[in-house]
């Protein structure tokens, strides 16, 4: 049993540095955030799914493991790896690449959007990807793209990286569409 007795992250992490009587590098931030989302959300996002069920072949539970990796990581515009931290397409590239789930070099969120069939939103599995629209000023129709991990939940480069509720009102509002990387079952 956890009891979470804060609930901002940044007042966390503000408690440890004062503890520690240092700053917390990059890393110990993520691994705050890390054990925190685990204690609010579960290990899946409160998901009902063990890892590898979703894709069918365990490569679910490398693109979670990867994706996991970098929770509490913040947000950096046009950000493509750990060293830089990562901006939204470049999170997603990331991980399917670095997981060996799928190579996909660097691109927008709408060239990942180009790249994937397109599937009805009733039938997302953990693992596919949803991207929205009008997020920001952008040039093409999809501003913004998160993995799918399941109950309705999507872990995305947000400030920081963490879950995003895709039944917020402004995710909803935001919604553009489901996709599924060729070849990923």
């Amino acid at each position: 049993m956890v009891a979470i007795f804060l609930t901002d992250q940044e007042e966390i992490c503000r408690n440890l540095e004062s503890l520690l009587g240092r700053s917390l590098a990059m890393e110990t931030r993520a691994n705050a955030q890390r054990i925190y989302t685990t204690a609010v959300y579960g290990r899946a996002a409160s998901g009902n799914f063990a890892a590898g069920e979703a894709m069918g072949d365990g490569s679910y539970g490398a693109l979670f493991a990867e994706a996991s990796r970098y929770i509490g990581f913040p947000y950096v515009w046009g950000g493509s790896s750990p060293a830089t931290s990562f901006d939204c397409s470049g999170y997603i590239c990331w991980i399917y690449t670095q997981s060996g789930v799928y190579h996909l070099p660097r691109t927008t969120a709408e060239g990942i959007y180009r790249q994937c069939a397109i599937i009805p939103r009733e039938e997302a599995k953990p693992g596919d990807l949803v991207f929205f629209t009008g997020t920001y000023a952008s040039t093409g129709a999809v501003s913004h793209v998160g993995m799918y991990v399941g109950d309705g939940k999507m872990l995305h480069a947000g400030d920081p990286i963490g879950f995003g509720d895709l039944n917020s009102n402004y995710w909803r509002s935001h919604y553009y569409a489901t996709g599924r990387l060729p070849g990923i079952p």
